[in-house]
């Protein structure tokens, strides 16, 4: 029994789908542990992520937050 050329080309997207969605799980996994709880966690262990310190004081944000009033 031969399967028609649409049904091999049904089954051939099928599969193409659910490696796409394996590989795209894959990828939300890599990202979770790299950036858990705030670290960059690959290469290294818990280096911290944020900005230079240049581009802080660029923006006026070297102090961090001077205000906490919720805007209105």
């Amino acid at each position: 029994m031969t399967i028609s050329l649409f049904s091999q080309a049904v089954l051939r997207r099928i599969s193409d789908t659910h490696n796409v969605v394996s590989q795209w799980w894959d990828l939300a996994d890599i990202l979770i542990v790299k950036y858990d709880d705030g670290f960059i966690n690959i290469p290294t262990t818990a280096e911290e992520a944020g900005y230079p310190e240049w581009w802080l004081k660029e923006v006026g944000y070297d102090k961090g937050p001077i205000s906490y009033k919720r805007p209105t």
